[in-house]
């Protein structure tokens, strides 16, 4: 073997010791399943309707302590707690009455994807900003 030849072996032995007990070091990864809801128009409608469906999700605890006479009337956004009321969002359109879409709450989410949420009980709810301008002036 020549000497070039020989160096060329060293370097992929070499390189081969070095990747290797990287590749056998790494651990597996479990990743959480996605969460995903079926959310249904049961508003009586002639004409389908679409816009953007946000799914609202806060800790049932939470929720009670912000209701008012102990009844909670719509989950929503807070300015002061901004993170304590996680969003998902998607785009929908035509959606006609008495039909259904599934939302990936993972896909689009604030403030992290639905299924890192921690575990226990939470108050939802859906909406259909027909408007698309929830950013702007809320419900």
């Amino acid at each position: 073997m020549s000497m070039l030849r020989k160096c060329r072996w060293f370097a992929v032995l070499c390189l081969f010791a070095l990747v290797s007990p990287l590749a056998l070091a790494s651990t597996p990864v479990t990743l959480a399943a996605h969460r995903v809801f079926r959310v249904t128009l049961k508003v009586p409608s002639d004409q389908p309707v679409s816009g953007r469906l946000l799914l609202f999700a806060i800790p049932a605890d939470k929720a009670k302590a912000q209701a008012h006479g102990g009844k909670v009337e719509k989950v929503d956004t807070s300015a002061f707690f901004p993170t304590q009321t996680a969003v998902a969002a998607m785009d929908v359109e035509s959606l006609a009455s008495g039909k259904s879409v599934l939302i990936d709450a993972d896909a689009l989410a604030f403030p992290k994807p639905f299924s890192e949420l921690a575990p226990g009980k939470y108050d939802m709810q859906a909406v259909l900003d027909v408007n698309r301008d929830y950013n702007f002036s809320g419900r």
